[in-house]
C-alpha cells in the first residue's frame, strides 16, 4: 500500500462546501473502484507551485492505494471518469500525484493473475477485499472488475458491513 498526495487545482473560484461534494465524489468512485483504501479521506485548502513558480490554489486530499500506480486514468472505470469529468465541469482539474511513502503496516498486492480468488476481510483490515487463494493477498478491485463496477461496489459495501457487524 502506498500513501499519495493528489492535487486537484480550482481553475475558477468555487466556495468550499462545493468544491468538496464534487471531491468527495471523485474519492467515493475512486474507492467503490477499489483505486483507493478507507473511508476517512482528508480534504484541505492547498496551493502548489507550477512550473513557472506561480502559485496553483486549489485542494489536497492524502489517500492510500494498493499500488503506486493506482490513481492512473488506465485503472479508472465508467463512475470514476464521470466524477473526475463533473469536478473538472466545475473547475477542479487533478493537477498533481505524488507517491509520499509505501504503508509498511500495509498488506503487500498481489502483483500475479490468480487460479481462484476469494472475499475476506477482518475489522481490522484496511485493504481490498478480494484475495487470490494462491497467496491470500489482497488483489486490487479495479484489476478484477474494470469493466464490472457494480461488483466491486457491492464487496465494498459487503466489507463496511461484515466491518460493521464483526465490530459489535
Amino acid at each position: 500500500m502506498f500513501l499519495i498526495d493528489v492535487f486537484f487545482q480550482a481553475k475558477q473560484p468555487l466556495d468550499f462546501p462545493t468544491a468538496c461534494r464534487y471531491l468527495n465524489n471523485v474519492i467515493d468512485q475512486w474507492r467503490y473502484n477499489g483505486q483507493i483504501i478507507g473511508r476517512e479521506i482528508p480534504i484541505s485548502a492547498a496551493t502548489m507551485a507550477d512550473e513557472k513558480d506561480e502559485n496553483q490554489q486549489g485542494y489536497a486530499m492524502h489517500v492510500l492505494c494498493p499500488e503506486q500506480h493506482s490513481l492512473l486514468p488506465e485503472w479508472n472505470n465508467a463512475p470514476v471518469d464521470e466524477a473526475i469529468s463533473q469536478a473538472a465541469e466545475m473547475g477542479l482539474i487533478m493537477d498533481n500525484m505524488q507517491i509520499v511513502a509505501q504503508d509498511l503496516n500495509g498488506e503487500p498486492t498481489s502483483d500475479t493473475e490468480p487460479s481462484w480468488q476469494l472475499l475476506y476481510t477482518t475489522y481490522l483490515q484496511t485493504c481490498s477485499p478480494l484475495h487470490t487463494g494462491d497467496s491470500l493477498q489482497p488483489r486490487p478491485l479495479y484489476r478484477a472488475f474494470q469493466d464490472a463496477s457494480a461488483l466491486a461496489k457491492e464487496c465494498i459495501k459487503w466489507q463496511e458491513n461484515w466491518q460493521a457487524c464483526d465490530e459489535l
